[in-house]
């Protein structure tokens, strides 16, 4: 018997799923007036709609209560042709997803955050994840790190990690609940694919590349009011001249943002005139064009929605304990995947990704300029961009006009093509070694090499002598953490690989820290199914036959035209009371040349969205919060704790990938392809005491379990089958105990862990539900690491023991059906305690050391029923549903980041850290 004995925790089963990120660890105690996050709450209340619709236009009003004063505007979007029943419900909810958009930076600074209009659960429970996602990484990109739009007192504001960053209560004022004759029809044709285009390179690469393997390619603009849509302008216009299925949705949020700006109190006033290149506070923009081009989408019968973001885009970081990623999740491949996902469960038939992932952005301008020249002519990748003539012109001199002409330069290439004049790009150069560029390290140090090759930098003997070529920068990537092969559809690998390698320094895989050579045309990994695979995704560049073609489409299918040939008519003509293009650039109100938008924001615990860590992969607070308050009525049977054969119908559930136990063994082949860490869950069937079931330890260490891989990043890792059967010996003398001997489970877990490392596992994790088990878990482990040669590891509470100790009252001794078990029971399974049968058992013993839960006690074995006789070794009268919650979240919280720091390291870093 060892402190050990204490079960772990559990989370029902039925709210697994939902995953809302929240991190536990609070550095700081403040009371509640001292708090001083307070001072971010700046305004009392923000109310977002309700929706006006219109065909072709939705209004979105903005209102802003700020002590005692309210202002108002609206944000707008227009389109080119109708795509909006005013009278449908299911329009009215895809125009209020739209317009809540913008309102998700503002999490932080609210008090109170209302939306009106008909928001589904999905709805409410993506804004309410993702808002949490953006208060954190503003919190931590802007709040804590360097801006310098900052006022005092929010200027020095000292770092805190907390639970949670969304300071707003947020409410609907309605939940909307489709009926079945309102489920979305979106009929989508596989040959069709949206670009979200906006003049930027990936785009235009984007666009290139799907037009030439035989796509019909539809370039989508998002026209943003303001001089920032000078970026897309040039290259909208040749897209509106000389190719098809071109289109664009104007929208005014960046005056939204800039009204904004004027609520937030410690954001400096003169703002507009502050030359930088970050935005004040915002970092959820790339959702506000995404949502904003999908009624277009859906007008025209369109499934695949593909966004530019490059290798470094997805860019996870740790600070404090704290996933996040740096200010950029919204152009994560993890945003991605969560975004397919939600998509899915709202019936809109859209998934969405990025083809140009495993590209760095040197591969990407280096594709453009051999292959697609007159795309490249069209780029403007400048946010103080400024028009002379009729054409956007650059200004050369901010930091992505300096690496635009830094990369043209070192392919080769002459920077006039996008603009600069020959002074812009000798000053861009000369500054370029003593003002590093926002690119990953090894691309900044392979770009200055390549320009020294070709003498284009004046650079010291010393410096130039520590100059160092990264050929992977040159190479097509895949990493797990930033490419992965499975990001796209399976139809589309073979033809882009193939055009990659044309012009890249062939293909190369992260194994540790290291890049190995791979043969992508030939490798296994290119069949490894796309997430969100639909039947007919497989076969996306099959060539459209006649009558295939959605009957929501604007114009009848045809085979796409090659991206050089100019289109003999316009099939999407310009509506007449489209936004007029001067109205579209005509607002000054922001000056672009002022600001310069930093990229937008698995978190660890957010969940995939469920992976994201978006809010989180880190910890599913949403799941927690599902459980019942105390004095709430008790949760129904489910799945996870009613037999097999009960004659009850249960409600259909989706499969998890992440439970071996529900997998057919080709797609189990298929995970232990994807993922090398497993989580084995061992319990116990014993005696706890006369309140508490005798599957307290089992059902802990399988639901654990469960928990922490739904909150890790895809691929989670697998949870094997509970062994449900624990070495119990000492409880026997109660009615109910099953045991089996020390030799039975170490030998039984000896060869599960020999089979999962045949399987391709490298890391298990034994997840422990019972102190018993402990000496013979950890005999296995040592011997499944001698021969298989695996990193394994048990958790008995290790990872939160110190953290459980300080939130419950008993002082020593809670180690078996007391204040700790039967407060978890009661935080998932209320209707299985039996509260009249509470009754304290704290054992007292003669020597200080023989106390179980004293930082000097030693392991010492006994019978229970010598130390208590009703089975109990704690206080349960202390126990209390809240206390469960809370115990329930440390929990999940450590041992999930650990997990997902396995899921990082490779067995070579596990065993040196490596720098």
């Amino acid at each position: 018997m060892t402190k050990k004995q204490k079960q772990t925790p559990q989370m029902d089963p039925k709210t697994e799923e939902v995953e809302l990120s929240a991190d536990v660890v609070v550095e700081e105690s403040f009371d509640e007036g001292d708090d001083p996050l307070a001072a971010l709450e700046v305004i009392d209340r923000l109310e977002v709609g309700p929706v006006q619709l219109e065909p072709q236009r939705l209004v979105m009003p903005y209102r802003v209560f700020r002590g005692g004063v309210v202002e108002e505007t609206e944000l707008i979007y227009r389109y080119e042709q109708r795509v909006f029943d005013p009278a449908s419900l299911v329009d009215q909810n895809l125009a209020s997803v739209i317009g809540a958009q913008v309102a998700l930076n503002y999490g932080l600074f609210c008090k109170e955050i209302v939306f009106f209009g008909p928001f589904d659960a999905d709805d409410q429970r993506f804004l309410t994840d993702m808002m949490e996602n953006t208060s954190r990484e503003i919190y931590i990109v802007k709040i804590v790190g360097e801006n310098p739009f900052l006022l005092e007192p929010v200027r020095s504001l000292p770092h805190s990690v907390r639970k949670l960053y969304t300071r707003a209560q947020l409410v609907f004022d309605q939940t909307w609940r489709p009926t079945p004759e309102e489920a979305p029809a979106w009929q989508a044709a596989s040959h069709r694919i949206c670009v979200l285009s906006s003049g930027g390179k990936d785009s235009l690469l984007s666009y290139g590349l799907l037009n030439e393997i035989g796509l019909e390619t539809h370039a989508i603009f998002g026209n943003e009011a303001g001089r920032h849509w000078f970026t897309a302008l040039n290259a909208y216009r040749k897209f509106q001249q000389e190719f098809a299925h071109t289109g664009r949705v104007w929208m005014n949020s960046d005056r939204v943002f800039t009204f904004m700006l004027r609520q937030l109190s410690f954001v400096r006033p003169d703002f507009a005139r502050l030359r930088a290149d970050i935005y004040p506070v915002r970092l959820w923009t790339v959702a506000v064009f995404l949502f904003g081009v999908l009624p277009e989408m859906k007008r025209r019968g369109i499934g695949h929605l593909v966004i530019g973001n490059e290798f470094d885009s997805t860019m996870r970081e740790r600070w404090k304990g704290l996933t996040h990623y740096s200010g950029g999740y919204d152009q994560s491949r993890f945003f991605d995947h969560a975004m397919s996902r939600f998509f899915t469960r709202k019936g809109w038939q859209i998934r969405q990704y990025s083809i140009v992932r495993p590209l760095s952005e040197l591969l990407i301008e280096k594709i453009l300029f051999e292959r697609y020249p007159h795309l490249l002519a069209e780029q403007v990748s400048c946010h103080a961009a400024h028009k002379e003539e009729e054409r956007i012109r650059p200004c050369g001199r901010c930091e992505k006009c300096r690496r635009i002409q830094a990369m043209l330069t070192a392919l080769g290439a002459d920077p006039a093509i996008c603009g600069y004049t020959p002074e812009m790009t000798a000053a861009a150069l000369k500054e370029l070694p003593n003002r590093p560029l926002k690119q990953e390290d090894d691309a900044y140090d392979h770009l200055l090499y390549m320009l020294d090759q070709k003498g284009a930098l004046e650079l010291p003997d010393e410096r130039r002598r520590a100059l160092r070529s990264c050929e992977h920068i040159g190479q097509v990537r895949f990493d797990r953490e930033h490419s992965q092969v499975q990001d796209i559809p399976q139809g589309l690998r073979g033809p882009l690989y193939k055009i990659f390698l044309e012009h890249a320094d062939g293909a190369v895989e992260r194994h540790g820290r290291m890049w190995q050579p791979l043969d992508i045309l030939d490798s296994p990994t290119i069949q490894l199914p796309f997430p969100h695979e639909r039947s007919h995704d497989s076969h996306l560049i099959t060539p459209p036959r006649k009558g295939d073609e959605s009957p929501q489409s604007s114009s009848p299918a045809k085979e796409t035209q090659a991206v050089t040939t100019p289109k003999a008519e316009k099939t999407e003509p310009s509506n007449a009371s489209a936004p007029p293009q001067e109205e579209a650039v005509a607002d000054t109100s922001v000056q672009a040349e002022n600001t310069e938008p930093t990229a937008p924001y698995e978190s660890a615990g957010t969940s995939s969205y469920d992976e994201i860590p978006a809010v989180g992969a880190e910890y599913p607070a949403s799941v927690l919060g599902a459980l019942p308050a105390e004095g709430a009525a008790p949760l129904q049977a489910s799945r996870e704790n009613v037999d097999d054969g009960h004659p009850f119908p249960l409600p259909p559930r989706p499969r998890r990938d992440y439970l071996l136990r529900e997998l057919t063994w080709p797609e189990a082949e298929q995970r232990f392809r994807e993922t090398d860490v497993a989580l084995l869950p061992v319990g116990a069937i014993e005696q706890h005491g006369p309140h508490l079931p005798l599957d307290v330890d089992a059902f802990d260490a399988d639901t654990l379990a469960r928990a922490v891989a739904a909150r890790c990043p895809a691929p989670r890792p697998l949870v094997l089958p509970l062994i449900p059967y624990g070495v119990s010996y000492h409880h026997n003398d109660f009615g109910g105990t099953l045991s089996v001997s020390n030799e039975t489970m170490s030998r039984m877990v000896y060869e599960i862990g020999l089979s999962a490392a045949r399987n391709g596992i490298t890391k298990l994790v034994i997840i422990n539900g019972h102190g018993g088990n402990g000496p013979s878990l950890d005999f296995a482990a040592q011997m499944i690491n001698r021969d298989a040669r695996i990193f394994v590891a048990v958790d008995s509470g290790e990872t939160s023991d110190v953290d459980i100790y300080e939130m419950t009252e008993t002082a020593h001794n809670d180690v078996h059906a007391g204040e700790i078990e039967t407060s978890t029971t009661l935080a998932v399974r209320p209707h299985l305690v039996h509260m009249d049968k509470l009754e304290p058992a704290v054992p007292q013993f003669s020597s200080r050391y023989l106390n179980f839960t004293s930082n000097r006690g030693i392991p010492w074995y006994a019978y229970t029923k010598k130390i208590s006789e009703n089975g109990v070794m704690g206080d349960p009268t202390k126990a209390s549903a809240e206390k469960g919650r809370k115990i329930w979240e440390v929990m999940i919280h450590h041992l999930s980041i650990f997990v997902q720091e396995l899921q990082s390291m490779t067995l070579d870093e596990l065993h040196q850290r490596r720098y």
